[in-house]
């Protein structure tokens, strides 16, 4: 019960604090797929 409970504080903070990197990373997609 406790794994799940991890697992998902992971992802809030990886989206949370790195919330930043995706959007660059999600531009650059955008960028390269939509030229």
């Amino acid at each position: 019960e406790e794994f799940p409970c991890t697992a998902e504080k992971f992802f809030v903070e990886l989206l949370g604090d790195n919330s930043k990197f995706i959007h660059e990373y999600r531009k650059a997609r955008k960028d390269t797929n939509l030229k």
